[in-house]
């Protein structure tokens, strides 16, 4: 069997790893009818991708009902008579199959910086385990997962069909009452701020995953594309125009559009080299004495608020449909300081972190905003944003003004 299958290599530093559930293979992307057609290859003709990209699909043994032990009987036979012998493939479980993603990956795919991730049902069960397991040791090339009708909390099928094929490891651990999926979900939920982003995909005419199971545990709306296909054919999308392929198609362009402009960001400054020591929303947390922390923490959100406002401008979006999400962030600030005026908040610090927590909790209605890249992270920016405006009376204590930091830019300068 060979485990990895490249249908696009050229050399390039990011790669797309497409990778089968149950019962499945390298069939599992191809066209229902015309061999010629697949996900690979329809994404290979996609120019930006042809020429950032490579493509490969991993492949694993695993069947409904195998012969495992009369094969191994009969190579064991073979053997006796030193005679050849195919290897008698069983059925191993997730975490195994883990195991064997990560062997392959450090072996076949060490020159890539980044791994794009495309998972069909228990393929995508695999991936998980394997990026939580690569976390514990480093960090993961994985940076998009793209999960096609995964039964992140089992299937109903393997649940009931668990005692008929109980030596059938993989049928074991897709059942809802599985412990391995309760262990990958817990650790999952643990390790959330490290995890690569992730997309559920899931059809409607899914019979086998239901969509409460495709979507996980991660629900925010603009991680979750819904599509009329079935369990089956959600990762055969028989032209270009299908809406499966369009969505995986437009997040991979996504993702490799911020990995362009990491790059030229890091060309012409980093985090630790811009110079913020100017910048107003800084010196009001200085003159305010807020902790260092709160204070790097700061710049690091305004620097996702700057960074989102310009992928924003590269998709050609009115930025002036913003004004509303800076409305209510500024009203949560009024709010809060307002408390912090009546001693509800003890210090500037708390304050900012009440900020911080109103902004998390009112992320999904009060804040929910139009666009998918715009999460909690930005919004704390924003605020940030609107602090750096000299004209805005957002400060992190009472007393202060402009003047005061007309001073400390002269103090500074001297």
């Amino acid at each position: 069997m060979n485990h990895i299958e490249f249908t696009h290599q050229k050399g390039n530093k990011n790669l797309i790893l497409f990778i089968h559930g149950f019962t499945g293979g390298s069939e599992t992307w191809n066209h229902p009818t015309n061999k010629e057609i697949s996900f690979p290859t329809l994404l290979q003709k996609e120019e930006k991708i042809d020429s950032n990209f490579d493509i490969a699909t991993i492949n694993y043994y695993t069947k409904m009902v195998s012969f495992e032990k009369s094969k191994t009987v009969f190579s064991g036979l073979m053997r006796s008579f030193k005679r050849s012998s195919k290897i008698a493939y069983k059925n191993v479980g997730i975490e195994e199959l883990s195991n064997l993603l990560k062997t392959i990956i450090e072996f076949n795919c060490s020159e890539y910086k980044n791994i794009v991730v495309v998972a069909h049902s228990m393929g995508g069960l695999v991936t998980k385990s394997y990026i939580l397991n690569t976390l514990q040791n480093s960090s993961c090339k994985v940076k998009l997962f793209i999960s096609l009708a995964v039964p992140h909390k089992g299937v109903d099928w393997a649940t009931m069909g668990a005692k008929l094929y109980r030596k059938n490891e993989q049928v074991m651990d897709l059942a809802s009452s599985s412990h391995i999926l309760s262990d990958i979900n817990n650790r999952w939920v643990k390790q959330e701020e490290l995890l690569p982003h992730i997309v559920y995909f899931y059809g409607q005419s899914d019979k086998v995953v239901t969509k409460e199971n495709a979507i996980g545990i991660q629900k925010e709306e603009h991680d979750i594309v819904t599509c009329s296909d079935d369990h089956f054919t959600i990762c055969k999308p028989e032209n270009s125009s299908s809406l499966v392929y369009l969505g995986v198609r437009q997040r991979i362009l996504a993702f490799l559009q911020d990995l362009h402009l990491d790059e030229e960001q890091n060309k012409t400054s980093t985090r630790e080299t811009v110079n913020y020591e100017n910048e107003i929303f800084i010196l009001k947390l200085i003159i305010s004495n807020v902790h260092d922390k709160l204070v790097s923490n700061a710049k690091d959100r305004f620097f996702d608020a700057e960074y989102m406002k310009r992928l924003l401008v590269s998709q050609n979006i009115d930025l002036g449909r913003l004004s509303t999400l800076y409305d209510k962030i500024e009203q949560i600030y009024t709010n809060e300081f307002v408390n912090y005026s009546n001693d509800k908040i003890k210090s500037s610090d708390e304050l900012i972190q009440k900020i911080y927590e109103e902004i998390i909790n009112k992320d999904k209605d009060f804040l929910k905003s139009f666009n998918p890249m715009i999460g909690e992270l930005e919004k704390m920016g924003m605020l940030h944003q609107l602090a750096n405006n000299p004209q805005k009376e957002i400060w992190w204590a009472e007393g202060v003004s402009m003047e005061n930091i007309e001073k400390m830019k002269k103090d500074m300068a001297k």
